[in-house]
């Protein structure tokens, strides 16, 4: 039995997937899903390969990347202005260039070796090959943004804390996770596409997600589960396993209603 991260509670035995354990919190104010994931189980995980074989090739779908940033964006600029933003998990630096391009001024963390020194030397995108929560970070910042990140981060909690401390009343916070309450997870169980330990250890839901937040000084504005463009190369590659053709990118949009769009405010002490 483990401790939930999310909140103290207990965690019980939910699935054994693979060599892991999948617990649930018996806090029905949290119900966060979560993995007996350890540091040497994703050691060096996010290289070269990771970004071929898990989307797949990352890179060669940059156009898809920068619509679907910019549709984003159009969204995010609803609830905050321009300012300084910081992405953690930024990849190969492609949602920091588009918001960039849209006067914010940004900069990125990325753990991998690979997609950070990519991002630097090919795209010319300040992306640091550094843990962020070791930075010396001695800003305020306007927005955080984590895309399809926190689910793989060991202490979500503890990133959590440092954006609230490095962050002032009204400044934004976006993430983007998987909604294991979605209709698609439930129909699938432990065989949900995004039940995939080591990888993903965390599976967060609108409650839990928004319970995390709540502790250290955030109110979620909204949550959504909004559509996406893909490239349908990369969609038949990754269905059938097939070489994924070098014709033009053809965009597709689809919503399978199972990743959630959080966008949350920064609050003042006393509003708590």
């Amino acid at each position: 039995m483990l401790t939930c991260n999310n909140c103290g509670s207990t965690g019980v035995l939910l699935w054994n997937i693979k060599s892991f354990q999948i617990f649930k919190c018996t806090n029905k104010n949290c119900n966060l899903i979560f993995s007996d994931v350890k540091p040497e189980h994703i050691r060096s995980g996010y290289e070269k390969d990771y970004y071929i074989n898990e989307y797949p090739d990352y890179e060669s779908d940059r156009e898809i990347h920068l619509k679907n940033n910019n549709i984003l964006l159009n969204e995010i600029e609803k609830y905050f202005p321009t300012g300084k933003l910081i992405e953690i998990g930024s990849a190969f630096g492609f949602f920091l260039s588009t918001a960039i391009s849209r006067n914010w001024q940004g900069e990125g963390f990325e753990i991998s070796e690979y997609a950070s020194k990519l991002a630097v030397n090919k795209y010319n995108i300040p992306v640091k090959n550094e843990d962020f929560l070791s930075a010396e970070l001695n800003d305020k910042y306007d927005l955080v943004v984590m895309l399809d990140t926190i689910e793989h981060l060991l202490k979500p909690d503890l990133f959590i804390e440092k954006i609230s401390n490095i962050t002032l009343p009204g400044s934004g916070l976006v993430i983007t996770t998987g909604d294991v309450n979605s209709l698609y997870s439930k129909i699938f169980g432990k065989k949900w596409r995004l039940i995939a330990p080591p990888m993903h250890i965390y599976y967060y839901n609108p409650c839990s997600v928004t319970y995390l937040l709540n502790k250290f000084g955030f109110d979620v504005l909204s949550i959504s589960h909004p559509s996406k463009y893909f490239n349908l190369g990369s969609v038949i590659q990754y269905l059938f396993k097939t070489q994924k053709s070098k014709n033009r990118i053809v965009p597709v949009k689809i919503n399978l209603g199972d990743i959630m769009l959080v966008i949350a405010r920064k609050i003042e002490s006393d509003e708590r």
